[in-house]
């Protein structure tokens, strides 16, 4: 018989015996055509299926020709009680792990740089990945290949998701927009303009006809998927950042969280806040419903994770809490069961819970690197300069509004200055080798000298009334500062004595300005692109330690005190 023929294909249950489907299929289709079709069926996602011919079992991605069949086929199905889940990481990496085993079935490794986020098909038979490098990718579950690419975005791309029937994917991206693509062809079909900074998070809403947008910008939108047009939008305040957006046959709502961990849910429509949940305490980093929208799940920096009840009108309190991670948690997923969680912090470690007890019973690792998640800080204003200490305990980070934050590097939480500048900040700089000293430039035209331990100004030195310090470096003995007349200025560090000053260094300000490792020399940038160095002959003694200079490019170079 010619192989364009149509082979009959007839499926049963091993255990029952029970006729599941009856299929006419080209002799170049393979078994995993089967699959999909018994998928649509029963509901059992590809990896769970295992199709018998008498005793073998058939390798789904070979052709039916290939295997010798020609007019008749039949097949039973076992279907195994396992669960697959996906990592993900920074270093690019994508692993996809049996639950049950915690074996490692497949390592995917096509991305550029790190992968933000990745989602299994409803049949699991392929997933879904968004990463960095502004692409999102659709992967075969079991050959490990890249089946389609989506380019577009010319940004990181944060999420990526497929619509209810597989033929659409949404991705959001930070380059401010969300994208819907064609699965078959990787054309994009619309773009979602209108946030004022970065897209986080896009999902379909649940009625089919509009999407659903979370942004850095600290706002949540609503978009008409045909005409891809906004049609609602809720804003918060500064301090606070919305990090999900959710959607139910109800309500659509948005999960805002503040810094000291309280975390808030808004229906978007009404912009009427419908949860408080008070617990965590630092910021949430991601949020995720359950299937049945009665539970939320939360992950924060504070390395826990805890399950909250939505059904409770009153007295909404945390329904359990899992902890022990290492070091922050960026992620926190449902299983399709919901009698698991599975969990990933910053440490590269993956945690599989049982809901019921709050027991750990798998751990995983195999990434090097943070898993899933990059921590996105926002100051009240924009951000103007940041400082890591010589110890690397913290940053420093300053905004041209004038408030100030220390950002532990351990576990990036966030403390703000109590002493806000009536000025711009301009430049933060700890002292060479100490991190508890460092210097800050305002627009009331001061450099200030902080103790790192209790935050408080041992000195301030002023540049003048008629100007303002851009940029400052110092040592234990000495600190110098551009300022925006163009002048450089040095101070001891003990008194706040002015040592020297150099008139006209730069003709449109000095906008950066570093000391050598010795000492001997400074070298400053301007506004008009150049550069100056400086050198030194005898100047003063101040404290013991010998300061010298002597003029080389300057003009205007004042010895005195």
């Amino acid at each position: 018989m010619p192989w364009n023929n149509n082979i009959k294909v007839f499926v049963t249950y091993a255990t029952s015996g029970t006729e599941i489907a009856s299929l006419e299929l080209d002799p170049c289709q393979s078994a995993q055509d089967i699959q999909q079709e018994i998928f649509r069926l029963t509901g059992a996602p590809a990896y769970r299926q295992r199709l018998l011919f008498e005793s073998d079992v058939l390798d789904p991605r070979r052709r039916l020709q290939d295997l010798g069949f020609t007019k008749e086929l039949r097949l039973t199905l076992i279907v195994q009680d396992i669960l697959w889940l996906a990592t993900t990481s920074v270093d690019g990496g994508v692993k996809i792990w049996d639950a049950n085993t915690g074996e490692q079935i497949q390592s995917l490794g096509g991305h550029q740089s790190g992968v933000r986020h990745a989602c299994f098909s409803s049949d699991g038979c392929t997933l879904l990945t968004a990463a960095r490098d502004c692409t999102a990718k659709i992967w075969n579950t079991l050959t490990g290949e890249p089946v389609e690419i989506f380019k577009g975005h010319t940004n990181a791309v944060y999420t990526a998701v497929f619509s209810e029937d597989g033929y659409l994917v949404l991705t959001a991206s930070y380059d401010g927009t969300a994208r819907l693509w064609y699965v078959l062809t990787g054309e994009c079909i619309k773009t979602f303009s209108g946030h004022n900074d970065g897209v986080v998070s896009a999902i379909f809403a649940h009625d089919g006809l509009s999407i659903l947008t979370a942004s850095v910008d600290r706002s949540a939108k609503i978009w008409d998927l045909q005409t891809a047009e906004c049609v609602q939008t809720l804003t918060r305040p500064r301090g606070e950042v919305i990090v999900s957006v959710f959607s139910t046959p109800v309500q659509n709502w948005a999960l805002s969280t503040l810094q000291e961990g309280t975390a808030k849910l808004w229906n978007i429509k009404t912009q009427q806040c419908v949860h408080t949940l008070k617990g965590h305490h630092t910021y949430i980093t991601s949020a995720t419903l359950s299937p049945d929208a009665n539970w939320l799940l939360t992950a924060s920096w504070d390395r826990s994770v805890k399950l909250w009840s939505l059904t409770q009108k009153k007295n909404r309190k945390c329904a359990k809490t899992f902890q022990g991670h290492g070091n922050g948690v960026v992620s926190a997923e449902f299983s399709s069961d919901m009698s698991h969680i599975v969990t990933a912090a910053s440490d590269g470690a993956t945690k599989i819970w049982n809901v019921q007890s709050g027991e750990c019973v798998r751990t995983l690792k195999g990434h090097g690197a943070v898993v899933n998640h990059e921590r996105q800080i926002r100051l009240d204003g924009p951000l103007s300069s940041l400082s890591l200490a010589p110890d690397q305990s913290e940053v420093l980070a300053v905004s041209t509004l004038g408030s100030a934050s220390m950002i532990r590097s351990k576990d990036l939480s966030v403390k703000p200055h109590s002493q806000v500048s009536p000025g711009a900040l301009y430049d933060v700089a700890h002292l060479a080798n100490i991190s508890d000293h460092f210097l800050t430039c305002s627009g009331d035209s001061l450099v200030t000298l902080w103790d790192a331990n209790d935050y408080t100004a041992k000195l301030r030195c002023s540049v003048g009334t008629r100007a303002y310090p851009l940029a400052a470096c110092g040592t234990e003995d000495i600190f110098v500062a551009g300022a925006t007349d163009g002048r450089l200025l040095c101070w001891d560090c003990s008194m706040g004595q002015k040592l020297w000053h150099i008139d006209n260094a730069h003709k449109g300000g000095a906008t950066s300005v570093k000391l050598a490792s010795n000492v001997r020399f400074v070298v400053s940038g301007g506004a008009e692109g150049d550069r100056r160095e400086g050198a030194t002959s005898v100047l003063r003694d101040v404290r013991g330690v010998r300061f010298q200079r002597k003029q080389t490019q300057q003009d205007g170079i004042d010895r005195t005190n």
